[in-house]
């Protein structure tokens, strides 16, 4: 019988749930509720609710989509107070509608700024995942399980034919293995 997902059993499992479902990075949160990231990814990947993740997902969509129709709407209306101004005659409406473009795409700049930051913490963090499977693969496969893994991934993936065995050439080294000893 297989192990039970120490997530669902977690006693702050909502809270995960809720971190997961906002796209904090599965290191972060395992840092967060003292759990394994590769816990935090399994439980997320088999036991989260897909209903769950598709209806925040959606509301975020929704969301960005209301504030930058928003924010279009704004430099619209903005642009034509400034023209009617120019038109008018009248400087100093013209004056604080160029004021309230310049603050707008101010925060448009930094607001982008912003979210590059985050493009590049969420790779980083991405990164740290990687490299902490690595080291707990290196950690607790031998050389021929690393080897097997491999071979079985490219072939999951297309590279290596169906008809392969992958196992031949570890079968070999184990039976001559066995012999010597």
């Amino acid at each position: 019988m297989g192990r039970k997902c120490c997530i669902c059993k977690h006693d702050k499992r909502l809270g995960i749930d809720r971190d997961i479902v906002k796209g904090v990075p599965h290191l972060k949160i395992g840092k967060k509720y003292s759990v394994s990231n590769l816990s935090v990814r399994n439980h997320a990947k088999s036991h989260l609710s897909r209903q769950m993740l598709k209806s925040d997902e959606m509301k975020s969509v929704a969301h960005s989509k209301n504030l930058f129709e928003e924010i279009q709407e704004l430099i619209t209306r903005t642009k034509k107070i400034f023209a009617d101004a120019e038109n008018e005659g009248r400087p100093m409406i013209s004056l604080g509608a160029i004021r309230e473009l310049r603050k707008t795409y101010e925060f448009l700049i930094k607001f982008s700024a912003y979210m590059q930051d985050a493009q590049k913490e969420d790779k980083e963090a991405k990164r740290e995942n990687i490299q902490f499977s690595v080291k707990i693969i290196k950690e607790r496969l031998s050389v021929d399980e690393i080897v097997l893994m491999e071979k079985l991934i490219l072939k999951m993936n297309g590279k290596i034919e169906q008809n392969v065995d992958v196992l031949k050439g570890i079968k070999e080294r184990w039976l001559m293995r066995a012999r010597i000893s």
